[in-house]
């Protein structure tokens, strides 16, 4: 099955006990003042590393907490400070929130700040725990007009073609004419029926959430358009060689110099960042050139065609099994691509599967790789919802202990200088990782006594664990939850080994 580190046999145990688990883990859901370390703002970037404000490396573990329908926001799903404890026990420290388009703009010109104001007080919260906030202008299937989520229906032009949406997600992507008309007239950014191109009226859109949000604390950063499908032109746009070029350095690339310049203006201390087509989640190149600006970021989605085929019960060839070389092209690709780019390096979705074992395989591909990613999602893979659709409390009856401790990996949050790798085997407890004091960029060294953050979440070292460190000293209380290190005089390069203390 491809797979490169033990996976599976540390969550034995986990599954055999699983509320005994949550409930060791709840006990722990509100965390220690010491236990909660936030980045320094403004959050930036060096090359393909988000940096905080003191130029360390940021490394982001985080989920999704979607809200597509009205009223779209996390606290209509009962999402609150159980959940946002819950998160910040497991390490995790970061949340993509969907923002909808339909629901910031209802009516053309006619901004719902109530709306956002709610998405404000999720931001507040996460960050009290000490999660950031990336703020995803989310789109699926165009908006509601398909029966979906995204742009409003005054920004949705069909032409009066038939509206297929009774085929449903994701089908209608190719079955149906009415949604591809409407993306045609978005890429080709025609006049809509507000009088103004359909671009314009989306950079507004944006540009003005970015600007309600600009004074909040925690905010990583905008995503401007989740999984962009091309139209009409999509079956050009699957080729696993070079991708969709045509249309990715035309329209595409045309839309993000649109928006992401708005999104900048509005909020200028944050980073924005751009997605390529749909199909790179299945290992299809991108082509896309983003606009030339220091506070850009590369946010890739990693959905491998085997993992969907197992989950619809298809045959599955035996190369694919495990889906590690799909998993690999995705990977391969966008650290090709931000190192091409210079951009920030994101994966903002994989997972949408309870399959711990696919979903920890993913994990490990990622650590080999050193990628901040973030699953989709918390409300449906984590925690259990109600029948009418709202997160259950975060108890351990309604929590999926096996796939809370898969998301639970000890992690380098915060490295004073350039990772050089980290690893996590689950089944012996044993965490490593290395780094450069060289600052990201390469701009001179940190100092002796700058200090690297390492989360080392109490659901897999329940007992306490121990820390080897060569070129720094621990001067974190034993078994806390954040391992804090800092680096010796002289040390041009810092390494750690965590091991449980049982």
């Amino acid at each position: 099955m491809g797979r490169e580190f033990p996976s599976g046999l540390a969550l034995c145990a986990l599954v055999r006990a699983p509320l005994a688990v949550l409930a060791t883990l709840l006990a722990l859901a509100a965390p220690a003042a010491a236990d909660v370390m936030r980045p320094a703002e403004p959050i930036g970037h060096a090359g393909r590393w988000m940096t905080d404000g003191s130029g360390r490396v940021l490394v982001v573990h985080g989920v999704n907490v979607p809200s597509k329908l009205l009223p779209a926001y996390p606290a209509a799903l009962d999402f609150g400070d159980d959940d946002a404890a819950l998160l910040a026990s497991l390490g995790l420290d970061a949340v993509r929130l969907t923002v909808e388009r339909y629901a910031v703009e209802p009516k053309a010109g006619r901004f719902d700040d109530a709306y956002l104001a709610h998405v404000a007080d999720t931001v507040r919260l996460l960050w009290r725990h000490g999660i950031a906030s990336l703020v995803d202008f989310h789109q699926d299937e165009y908006g509601p007009v398909f029966y979906d989520n995204g742009f409003p229906d005054w920004m949705t032009m069909t032409d009066g073609l038939p509206n297929l949406f009774e085929v449903g997600f994701p089908a209608q992507y190719v079955a149906n004419p009415a949604l591809n008309r409407a993306f045609d007239h978005f890429w080709a950014d025609d006049t809509g029926p507000s009088g103004r191109p359909l671009q314009a009226d989306d950079a507004a859109i944006e540009s003005h959430v970015a600007a309600a949000l600009s004074g909040e604390a925690g905010i990583l950063g905008y995503e401007a358009i989740n999984e962009p499908w091309p139209g009409t032109q999509y079956p050009a746009c699957f080729n696993p060689a070079i991708g969709c070029p045509t249309f990715d350095t035309g329209p595409l690339s045309a839309y993000y110099a649109r928006v992401l310049p708005a999104l900048r203006r509005a909020d200028p201390r944050r980073l924005a960042f751009y997605e390529p087509l749909v199909s790179f989640n299945y290992g299809v190149p991108t082509s896309v050139v983003p606009p030339k600006d220091a506070g850009v970021g590369f946010a890739f989605h990693d959905y491998p065609a085997c993992s969907a085929a197992d989950d619809a019960g298809l045959p599955v060839p035996a190369p694919a099994q495990g889906c590690a070389a799909e998993d690999g092209a995705v990977l391969d690709n966008a650290v090709s691509h931000a190192a091409a780019t210079g951009d920030a390096l994101l994966e903002t979705e994989f997972g949408s599967s309870a399959d711990t074992q696919r979903v920890g395989d993913q994990l490990a591909r990622y650590d080999a790789q050193m990628i901040p990613w973030m699953f989709w999602s918390y409300t449906r893979f984590v925690d259990a919802l109600a029948p009418d659709g709202t997160l259950r409390p975060a108890t351990p009856a309604n929590v999926d202990a096996a796939m809370a401790a898969t998301l639970a990996r000890p992690y380098p949050e915060l490295v004073a200088g350039t990772p050089q790798g980290w690893s996590f085997d689950p089944s012996a407890k044993a965490f490593s990782a290395s780094w450069s004091t060289r600052r990201a960029g390469g701009a001179g060294r940190f100092p002796a006594g700058a200090r690297t953050v390492i989360v080392v979440p109490a659901v897999q070292y329940p007992h306490g664990y121990t820390a080897r460190v060569a070129g720094g000293r621990v001067v974190s209380r034993p078994g806390a939850g954040l391992l804090v290190i800092a680096q010796d005089a002289g040390a041009s390069q810092v390494s750690v080994a965590v091991a449980s203390a049982t």
